[in-house]
């Protein structure tokens, strides 16, 4: 998981804060939230919720067999390493039998 927070050089006025949630799965950033003119004291409490599913949906998919391992190293300022969206094909994995080892 990745939180960006900086500031929103779009608002006028009062300062205001555009923070972005990014999880790193197989190898890509996927944009998981993008909220813009947040007070700066209060965006942590805003995109709290938003930070615990994506990290509760990753860990439920691994638990399930998914393989979201690195499949190559993230560069954050590489636009290519960016996407919408899960890829075709990063969640695939055995899913666990319960009873019997995965493998």
């Amino acid at each position: 998981m990745l939180v960006r927070a900086a500031p929103d050089a779009r608002s006028s006025g009062q300062r205001r804060a555009r923070v972005q949630v990014w999880a790193v799965i197989g190898g890509r950033l996927l944009l998981a939230g993008n909220w813009d003119r947040l007070s700066p004291a209060s965006w942590p409490e805003q995109v709290r919720p938003t930070v615990a599913f994506v990290m509760g949906m990753i860990t439920e998919l691994e638990e399930n067999g998914a393989d979201l391992g690195p499949l190559r190293l993230v560069q954050l300022d590489d636009p290519d390493a960016a996407t919408v969206g899960v890829p075709f094909g990063i969640t695939s994995g055995r899913a666990a039998v319960p009873g019997r080892p995965a493998g």
